[in-house]
């Protein structure tokens, strides 16, 4: 059940799993005959025990005298043909060994869900079908008669978290299994959004819906997986790095421009040096050579160009400085 479970939710009910109740002995009625016998409700923690233990509380049948007997399968089946247990209820598709071999069973009847309406009124996750006369063995007419019985559904439950390209995957794959007719419905009825114990998926309402997300049409599902990811992630990165992003021209600027700013201090020294005349020219040449040979190994994108030659040319103005001076 649902209870104390979060972060949940349901895809939607995928087949009927009908809940059978063999007896031995001649017919009874599915309330009082059921008293006072000992009947087989399948072991601690199945599925088979969980509504059996609620059917039987409804009807009044779950206390004394009535006997239940924890075991379930073939070991519940064999103790119904033995006579160890009167009575044992099973919730499996009609495919089950057990179920197989107890419809086949010389003495043994299967009980018909009487009041059926009234009990799926009072639980609701049961519903109502009938298993309808020679469904299950034409050849050997079994059952029959059509039975009236009960069933719970197969349910999808998945993480609340669960991405929508998987729901979608998901539910095409339960379509694709069971959406074709069963013993006991036709065909198109499962998946359906039955016995919502969870809360429905929204994705999986779109899905009964019949609308398919607009990229689920016409892309692959490698892609649509890309782009979700880049919505959820890439957008919002985008947006906190757009305030960054106005920056870096100015950054990129700042970087070139001080590529050849730098040498101007230099150059600015070895002109201080030619005007205070304090230095020997011959070492000031040989400054501005090294000085020069730097700054023609600069490479500076087409746009700083300008700036380049500019710096090569104060070099030349300098040169000429100490060429006047020495002269």
């Amino acid at each position: 059940g649902a209870e104390g479970a979060t972060g949940l939710m349901t895809l939607g009910s995928v087949f009927y799993e009908p809940l059978w109740c063999f007896y031995r002995g001649a017919a009874i009625p599915l309330g009082t005959g059921l008293r006072g016998r000992r009947i087989a409700v399948g072991v601690p923690g199945s599925g088979t025990r969980e509504v059996a233990l609620r059917l039987l509380r409804e009807i009044g049948m779950a206390g004394p005298p009535t006997r239940l007997v924890d075991i379930g399968g073939l070991e519940a089946a064999q103790a119904l043909e033995g006579g160890e247990v009167d009575a044992a209820f099973y919730v499996s598709s009609a495919d089950a060994a057990a179920v197989q071999r107890l419809l086949r069973a010389p003495g043994v009847n299967l009980l018909p869900a009487q009041r059926a309406e009234a009990v799926t009124r009072r639980l609701t996750f049961l519903h109502k079908l009938t298993l309808p006369e020679g469904a299950v063995d034409l050849a050997r007419d079994i059952p029959r008669r059509d039975v009236p019985m009960l069933a719970v559904t197969a349910s999808l439950v998945a993480s609340e978290d669960l991405h929508p390209v998987i729901v979608d995957l998901l539910l095409e794959a339960a379509r694709s299994v069971h959406g074709g007719p069963g013993l006991f419905h036709g065909i198109g009825e499962f998946p359906a959004p039955r016995d919502l114990e969870f809360p429905l998926s929204p994705d999986a309402e779109r899905f009964y819906r019949g609308n398919p997300p607009l990229l689920r049409r016409y892309l692959p599902f490698w892609a649509v997986v890309w782009i979700n990811r880049f919505i959820v992630v890439g957008i919002p990165l985008l947006l906190l790095a757009l305030p960054f992003l106005r920056f870096l021209p100015s950054v990129y600027q700042w970087r070139m421009r001080r590529r050849i700013y730098r040498w101007y201090g230099e150059l600015r020294f070895i002109e201080s040096d030619v005007r205070l005349g304090t230095v020997d020219p011959a070492q000031l040449r040989v400054r501005l050579d090294r000085l020069e040979r730097q700054v023609e190994g600069l490479r500076v994108p087409h746009a700083y160009s300008s700036m380049h030659y500019l710096l090569k040319s104060h070099i030349q103005l300098v040169r000429d400085l100490i060429a006047g001076r020495t002269a």
